[in-house]
């Protein structure tokens, strides 16, 4: 990850969701999806994304890079602020985070939703193998958000590349607490899985999984803003990295028990897949 912090230059509009981030404009001239200190999520939802965005990179996960973000005083106004029933509460303090927007979301067209006739498409699309252990290895807590760009291609059929996206709600969200021994954080359109042997990237991925030490783990705390942290926040996320430490080898038992191998149906773990998504051309 870079370790350089952007400054936001410009707010170009707020994005759908719990954290109510906004689209921003960096003075490198990139797009980021910002998320703030002090959002409804609480700020442990930062330093989750942060240490989610390192460990799946390590497992060759297609996600956007992670930026810290300076948010200049002169920005902040009534918009940016969050909406807490009636109260509107502004962003704490300069430092906060941003997800690189993978193409200029202006002139590109960004999906949050695919209809599954073009998931044979999707050029990655083994990967959602791979973050669904991720997801059931960090007991995310909410069905798992990708987004979609074309790809360049060659006179024939359009292709697709997914980005995995939203880890705020790893390790138990806020609450820095690991669930049961379940599949955890699985795709809304489950019948993704059934398109590609699931066998192969779910071995690999619990492999680098075993070889992931506690130090490893710690390491992801670096780049972490000092801010970001209230009292007791460290020695909870420490105890939470031996959690997780001690879970890797309990992987492929879980995953056994929830991915049906002739047909690699997956358990939807609890989770409602009623969720009404749509294309979104040009935003994210």
């Amino acid at each position: 990850m870079n370790s350089v912090p952007v400054t936001i230059t410009r707010i170009v509009r707020r994005m759908r969701g719990p954290s109510q981030s906004h689209l921003v404009q960096g003075d490198d001239g990139q797009f980021y999806v910002a998320k703030f200190a002090g959002n409804p999520q609480g700020t442990r939802s930062l330093v989750n994304e942060l240490i989610s965005y390192q460990l799946m990179r390590r497992l060759g996960v297609s996600t956007p890079c992670l930026r810290i973000l300076n948010l200049p005083l002169s920005l902040v106004n009534e918009d940016l602020c969050f909406r807490v029933g009636t109260r509107l509460i502004p962003p704490e303090g300069p430092v906060h985070l941003g997800s690189q927007c993978p193409v200029d979301p202006e002139v590109t067209a960004i999906w949050d939703f695919l209809p599954a006739k073009l998931f044979p498409r999707v050029v990655n699309l083994s990967q959602f193998a791979t973050i669904l252990v991720f997801d059931t290895w960090v007991c995310r807590t909410a069905p798992r958000q990708a987004i979609f760009v074309r790809q360049p291609s060659v006179i024939g059929e359009q292709h697709f590349k997914a980005h995995f996206i939203g880890h705020t709600t790893s390790f138990g969200g806020c609450q820095w607490r690991l669930g049961g021994d379940t599949i955890h954080g699985a795709y809304f359109q489950p019948g993704i899985y059934s398109l590609f042997d699931m066998s192969t990237p779910v071995e690999t991925t619990v492999c680098l999984l075993e070889a992931i030490t506690e130090a490893t783990l710690l390491a992801t705390l670096v780049g972490v803003p000092p801010s970001w942290f209230l009292p007791g926040d460290r020695e909870a996320i420490r105890a939470l990295f031996g959690q997780l430490h001690e879970r890797r080898p309990k992987m492929r038992s879980i995953l056994a028990n929830d991915i049906d191998s002739p047909d690699h149906r997956v358990s939807r773990g609890g989770h409602h897949f009623n969720c009404e998504y749509k294309r979104v051309a040009g935003t994210i």
